[in-house]
């Protein structure tokens, strides 16, 4: 009898009782910890002989994958598979499959929370006080009635949806794919990309990133916003033009930005966007609550288990494999 070999390499999924349930199934599981930016070498030397993975944003490269001939499911404690050669793992027999639905509400907390500190100026004056010892009232303005627009109207999107209709915001809309019952549940409207970066004080980024969304906000787009607007980004940090947003806010062609996402994480020492005053600067850390690590480490757990027994996960983004399952590659002695 083949035993089952699962790797946790997600450093939001080191929960004891998910080995328990691995265990009390015969199989064997383990925590195996790689660096904060693991390279290909570091990947392929942890995962020899595991045949599922329970995912971190490491690299599975055509070459990371070839080299693993005993893999056949990753499962990402995440909603992203950007550092996932999916075409290679179709390939190769390799079930990919995310965490989607378990921290979408998380990320849309964040979201509302950025922009309430970009109106009201939280931590340029929290950082007078702790670091200058200045008791001086920011400029400010009201995030209530103010129009906001939302670039992806996914989960995470409508979330934010319906949190800034509470607040009697007017929501603008931009979607490849538009739903108008949705519009008409929070009363917005659909519009195109044009009008939303033009009308909209705040733009919300929820996209993707691909090909047609890298760097959808660059230059053209950020002359096209308001000087009174900001930009709110806790998608993917390659569909924002960093450069191109660090003159933005360094010329006063928009008012201000947050960013959860960036183009390399961790976002580089010598970045320029570090010592803006306009700008607030997260760690990626949008979709990490306690509640949501748990929901998807849980999600990625159950994902390796049917796919490691011949049944159909809840979702995969290469389904196309379960029709066509390989084998699992006997244990070497």
């Amino acid at each position: 009898m083949t035993v089952r070999k699962v790797c946790i390499v997600s450093k939001t999924a080191r929960y004891p009782d998910i080995l328990e349930r691995f265990a009390a199934r015969g199989w064997q599981a383990e925590f195996r910890t790689l660096s904060a930016r693991p390279s290909e070498d570091e990947v392929l030397a942890a995962l020899q002989g595991v045949h599922g993975v329970i995912a971190g944003p490491e690299p599975y490269s055509r070459r990371v994958l070839e080299s693993l001939p005993d893999l056949r499911a990753i499962a990402r404690t995440g909603v992203g598979y950007d550092e996932i050669d999916v075409a290679a793992a179709t390939e190769r027999g390799v079930a990919v499959c995310t965490t989607l639905g378990t921290n979408d509400r998380a990320v849309a907390d964040l979201t509302v929370g950025l922009m309430i500190a970009l109106a009201r100026g939280i931590v340029p004056a929290h950082a007078d006080i702790a670091d200058r010892g200045l008791f001086q009232r920011p400029n400010a303005i009201d995030f209530s009635g103010k129009t906001v627009g939302l670039v992806g109207t996914g989960a995470i999107g409508r979330h934010v949806a319906r949190r800034v209709r509470a607040f009697d915001c007017a929501v603008l809309l931009y979607d490849v794919t538009q739903d108008p019952a949705f519009a008409r549940e929070v009363d917005g409207s659909y519009v195109d990309f044009e009008r939303l970066l033009r009308k909209s004080d705040f733009i919300s980024l929820h996209l993707p990133l691909s090909p047609r969304t890298r760097n959808i906000i660059n230059t053209d787009a950020l002359m096209r916003m308001k000087r009174s607007a900001f930009l709110v980004n806790t998608a993917r940090g390659g569909v924002v033009d960093e450069h191109a947003l660090w003159r933005a806010l360094s010329d006063g062609v928009i008012a201000g930005a947050a960013l959860d996402v960036f183009e390399k994480e961790p976002l580089v020492a010598e970045s320029p966007l570090r010592s803006l005053p306009n700008v607030i600067l997260t760690p990626h850390m949008g979709g990490i609550t306690a509640e949501a690590m748990r929901r998807a480490a849980l999600l990625a757990a159950e994902h390796v288990h049917h796919l490691l027994e011949g049944s159909r996960p809840s979702s995969c983004i290469n389904a196309e494999v379960l029709d066509h399952p390989q084998p699992i590659p006997a244990n070497q002695s």
